[in-house]
């Protein structure tokens, strides 16, 4: 993004392919990379550059990369289970997802509590849905307005807004991956556009000679932060501490309790794992991993048939499930 913006600026191809190769680069390191070549149409909008035809075409390097990467990526997370089936979920669902997400994302950016390693879907199947996620579409509709009215008088918010909407859209589970409705760790690269406008909010503020509240309030975020990271980083000291933290928040992770039960049974606490086993396969009873550790379990007490039956199990509900088949 640097060096497309040293190529707007001085018009020199070197920085053009030197912007492609970063991002090519980018692609292999992190799928969520595709989403560059809109913010680069979004960044020649707010730097006033024309949007026509030759530079419509510069993005067509940049749209190909990311259409094949995209295309590959959607195929490796099916070839694992990771996408769900477009049937648990309609459409109208995910979109009503979409908008909590998105909301939610944008508040504990500003407000970090109650951060979670995994944020349960609030329903199963095609329940119906509790009011309170239609209710973060009223915002989400709001914010949209205030965009759209903010054009009249600056491009800065639209780029800001729409760094963080462009760059999140993929993981709104719209396209369902995983089993989470959403992931802090979605929210990093995004989270530049959000925090680009708060950089331009403190230099409106120390223009307009309100330095004094510009520190106060530069030095009351920097010692909240810092306060709520600590507190963060002793959640992710280690496994145990981390979904222990989970399962506190959300009772209903069948991830939660089969990797809590794997630390115990790392720890030669057969007791405690196979009750953790247990609870996750009683939440979701297709789970093929919890079936896979508990009949290592198994085979670890010497208790054979159960454990058979248990890889059995895990092939069975994924025949490409490779551990199961070594055991």
């Amino acid at each position: 993004f640097i060096f497309y913006l040293k190529y707007t600026k001085e018009n020199t191809k070197k920085f053009y392919f030197i912007a492609l190769l970063f991002f090519l680069l980018s692609l292999f390191s992190k799928a969520m990379a595709v989403s560059l070549p809109v913010i680069l149409i979004l960044t020649d909008y707010f730097k006033g550059r024309k949007i026509n035809i030759k530079s419509l075409l510069d993005k067509i390097p940049f749209f190909l990369l990311a259409i094949t990467f995209g295309i590959v990526a959607v195929f490796a997370q099916k070839s694992t289970g990771a996408i769900q089936d477009y049937e648990i979920f309609t459409l109208p669902q995910r979109i009503i997802f979409a908008g909590y997400g998105f909301i939610t994302y944008l508040i504990k950016l500003f407000l970090p509590i109650n951060l979670c390693a995994y944020y349960p879907y609030p329903v199963k199947s095609s329940s119906a849905i509790s009011i309170q996620y239609y209710l973060y579409l009223l915002p989400l509709l709001g914010l949209i307005s205030f965009i759209i009215y903010s054009i009249r008088f600056t491009r800065k918010i639209i780029f800001g807004f729409g760094f963080l909407g462009i760059t999140i859209f993929l993981v709104l589970q719209l396209l369902p991956v995983g089993g989470a409705i959403m992931a802090d760790r979605y929210s990093y690269i995004p989270s530049i556009g959000i925090f680009y406008l708060a950089g331009e909010g403190l230099y409106w503020l120390w223009n307009k000679k309100y330095k004094i509240p510009a520190i106060i309030l530069l030095s009351l975020f920097a010692v909240f932060f810092s306060v709520r990271t600590f507190a963060r980083c002793s959640v992710w000291k280690d496994g145990k501490t981390l979904w222990d933290d989970v399962i506190s928040q959300y009772q209903t992770i069948p991830a939660a309790y089969n990797n809590r039960g794997f630390i115990y049974y790392k720890e030669k606490k057969y007791k405690e794992a196979l009750d953790y086993y247990n609870k996750a396969i009683d939440l979701f009873p297709k789970y093929h991993l919890a079936f896979n550790n508990r009949g290592v379990l198994m085979a670890e007490q010497k208790r054979n048939k159960e454990a058979y039956d248990d890889y059995t199990k895990a092939i069975e509900l994924q025949p490409k499930f490779a551990e199961a088949y070594n055991n």
